[in-house]
């Protein structure tokens, strides 16, 4: 970071750590992203997951992790987008996941 000096860090993730037996342990992980993210003056801004509907990727542990980055993001100054508004699977899916 320090290297290149951003004016601006795009983080998207969650998905992967929605799919986790416990989606929560992912705090100090996203707590440290948002924190680096930040740490030369750099504006963050955090993609949320999009919505799915798989057996490893449940509606609740959806909810869980975007809770947890919505919280963590309101404590490190990093903007959040809040893909879950943004987003419905589509009803026709198989894989659950991927669209």
């Amino acid at each position: 970071m320090a290297r290149y000096n951003p004016g601006v860090v795009i983080i998207q993730l969650g998905t992967n750590m929605a799919a986790a037996d416990k989606p929560l342990n992912s705090k100090g992980s996203i707590d440290l992203l948002m924190k680096e993210a930040k740490i030369n003056g750099s504006v963050c801004i955090w993609i949320g997951p999009p919505d799915a509907n798989s057996k490893v990727v449940t509606k609740k542990k959806l909810e869980l992790i975007n809770g947890l980055i919505k919280e963590l993001a309101v404590a490190n100054d990093c903007h959040y987008i809040d893909s879950l508004q943004l987003t419905e699977f589509p009803k026709d899916s198989n894989e659950g996941i991927h669209y």
